[in-house]
């Protein structure tokens, strides 16, 4: 604790030397090199790093082709601008040997493992009875690859601590942990933040009063969290924190220019989702229900995209669409990436955007949809919905504008706006018997559980065919909202009910 005072008293008397930690860390790796905010920081040196970071990258996925010996591997899905897209690779391409070398999934696992960036590799392809050749020079891992593989090595990162600390109300041994995570990242507010928290539950006024500081000079501006937050409840009349709490309103500004005057219009780009085939996947004896997933603000398409490992993936096709704009708080505060799918900036009082916000993302999603029809085996013209959070409200959005496209959906903890409420958006729920499934913590303090208690008594007066579950629970997944969940895939979606 005592080097994260050392940096943050640094912090208090000059801006200038935060900036100058920042760089230094950039420099000495601290940023990209994660090591140092894992328990096990001694067990991975730089060397292994560096040779994670330049592994061989070819950008599939793949499985077990169905035939009796295994051999070779079926590609499944073909990243974008990967290299085996630019080398002309395609879906249900069988590679049958690598450089000469005859292979199953085992054997190419271990291979891929051990080639490098710009490594060229002869691959032998048979598709529709015809064999030929390709060689592919691989690139290196993307950074989420690397990230997640360094995760692997590395285990649980003291912010996981944190998170299981919390869970069991061990207060000693999340500050602990905390301490442990800001010594790498000082200027992390929301660190600092759940530091005082933290301090204030193990009833340590003086050092919660003073983490919450700190949290203001690393850019903590969320003003109307910091007054209703019960973990505060110990210091929020003390006169340290009041003055800390006026202090947060200057967070907010940003340099721009004098009197400017903001615009909206619609832009075009590209976006990606990522499929996630069943085990069992046969592309020519049968075709699979589709279940979209959809994740919440500041999530990405990976993150969310293991709901599908956790309540299932036999059966069933899912996508996950990343959404079209990148969370800067999540980006700036945790260094790693997030997506919402709102615009990165304040749209103030000017809710006559909202709609046509909406409509993008409804548009996106089916388009994603779409696509994923064109590539893989599924069943019939409508999709199913798994939506969390933000992913829950574009679920009932989806559905509510698309009634036609939608078997049925599934929303946790989902805001459900009234005008998705009104007649016209009910009656065609009604109309194409869409199945709701909703679900809500009673604990949740991020989206009001009365949200989703509004939405089934309106769709109950409609006749709308929905049922609402409340658990014991917070915002996040559970191990009962997952159960639920698989609940409603199997009955609503693997049974391929019309």
């Amino acid at each position: 604790m005592y080097k994260v005072r050392a940096v943050q008293e640094c912090v208090i008397f000059s801006k200038m030397l935060i900036y100058l930690l920042i760089l230094t860390c950039v420099i000495i790796g601290f940023f990209p090199n994660k090591a140092y905010c894992y328990e096990s920081e001694g067990k991975i040196s730089q060397e292994e790093r560096v040779a994670i970071e330049n592994q061989g990258y070819l950008g599939i996925i793949y499985t077990e082709p169905d035939t009796k010996d295994k051999a070779g591997i079926l590609v499944t899905y073909i990243r974008m601008d990967g290299p085996a897209e630019k080398a002309g690779l395609k879906v249900n391409d069988l590679i049958l040997d690598i450089d000469g070398q005859i292979i199953d999934k085992e054997s190419f696992n271990k291979f891929m493992g051990k080639t490098k960036a710009g490594q060229e590799v002869t691959f032998t392809i048979m598709k529709n009875g015809k064999k030929r050749t390709i060689t592919i020079t691989l690139a290196k891992l993307p950074p989420e690859n690397v990230q997640a593989r360094l995760k692997n090595r590395l285990g649980k990162s003291w912010w996981d601590k944190t998170n299981e600390a919390w869970a069991d109300k061990d207060w000693n041994k999340a500050i602990r942990y905390y301490e442990k995570w800001l010594e790498v990242v000082p200027q992390n507010k929301n660190a600092w933040y759940f530091l005082a928290c933290v301090y204030t539950l193990n009833n340590e006024k003086e050092k919660a009063l003073e983490a919450w500081a700190f949290a203001v000079d690393a850019g903590w501006d969320d003003i109307e969290y910091a007054q209703k937050d019960e973990n505060l409840e110990l210091i929020r009349s003390e006169k340290r924190f009041q003055k800390s709490l006026e202090r947060c309103a200057n967070n907010k500004y940003v340099s721009a220019p004098k009197d400017f005057i903001q615009n909206y219009i619609e832009m075009k780009s590209l976006g990606t989702y990522i499929a996630l085939l069943p085990p069992d996947y046969d592309e020519f004896k049968r075709e699979y229900p589709l279940c979209l997933i959809l994740h919440g603000h500041g999530s990405t398409e990976y993150e969310h995209g293991t709901l599908g490992d956790d309540v299932g993936r036999e059966g069933v096709i899912y996508i996950v669409p990343r959404y079209s704009y990148p969370h800067m708080e999540i980006i700036k505060n945790w260094q790693k990436p997030g997506w919402t799918g709102w615009p990165p900036y304040d749209f103030g009082e000017n809710e006559s955007l909202f709609p046509t916000i909406d409509k993008l993302n409804i548009d996106w999603i089916f388009a994603c949809a779409t696509d994923a029809k064109e590539h893989y085996r599924i069943l019939g013209d409508k999709v199913s919905i798994l939506g969390h959070s933000q992913g829950a409200f574009l679920s009932i959005a989806c559905a509510a504008s698309h009634p036609e496209l939608v078997k049925s959906y599934f929303a946790y903890a989902g805001f459900v706006p009234d005008v998705y409420l009104g007649k016209e958006f009910l009656n065609g729920l009604k109309e194409h018997n869409v199945k709701v499934y909703l679900a809500h913590g009673t604990e949740d303090k991020v989206v009001d559980p009365n949200e989703s208690k509004k939405a089934e008594k309106a769709m109950e007066e409609a006749g709308v065919d929905c049922v609402l579950r409340m658990f014991k629970a917070k915002h996040r997944f559970t191990g009962q909202i997952y159960s639920y969940a698989k609940e409603w895939l199997d009955t609503e979606v693997r049974a391929n009910k019309n």
